[in-house]
């Protein structure tokens, strides 16, 4: 199945609308990878918060369905958003939990995971400037050739 097609995506959004688990199952089927996979980036690997965070897209999803308006976007994009924001809020609620170790790098914050600059520093507990200054700090160490 692929949610390329409209008339698959407009079945299947009015399944789970209905609650009809075979709704559920047909978009699990056609798109859990892709959201795996973008969990599994937000996890830095780890395995086992990815199914979590998967899991949880697959019932955010069910719960907000009427949420879903199709002139403001695709339902795969609606999905992605769903799914990011979800990880996200789950990296400022666990910022210790994406990988074992301290995840609050302000690099990884704002350049792999886009937060942005006021929520990177409200994170950190730092102010805007001192977030700005990591980063730059970051950056430049990262452009500085190595010996």
């Amino acid at each position: 199945m692929h949610l390329h097609c409209l008339q698959e995506e407009e079945k299947i959004i009015a399944l789970i609308r209905k609650k009809d688990p075979h709704g559920m199952k047909m978009l699990y089927n056609g798109i859990s990878g892709p959201v795996y996979g973008i969990m599994l980036r937000f996890a830095n690997g780890n395995e086992k918060l990815a199914n979590r965070l998967l899991s949880a897209t697959f019932k955010k999803i069910e719960q907000e369905i009427y949420t879903f308006r199709p002139e403001k976007g695709s339902f795969f994009c609606w999905i992605l958003n769903t799914s990011r924001c979800l990880a996200q809020d789950h990296i400022f609620e666990y910022p210790n939990t994406a990988d074992g170790k301290n995840n609050k790098c302000i690099f990884d914050l704002m350049i792999n995971k886009g937060v942005s600059i006021d929520d990177a520093a409200a994170l950190l507990q730092v102010s805007r400037m001192e977030c700005a200054a990591m980063l730059r700090k970051k950056l430049q160490n990262l452009s500085s050739p190595r010996l």
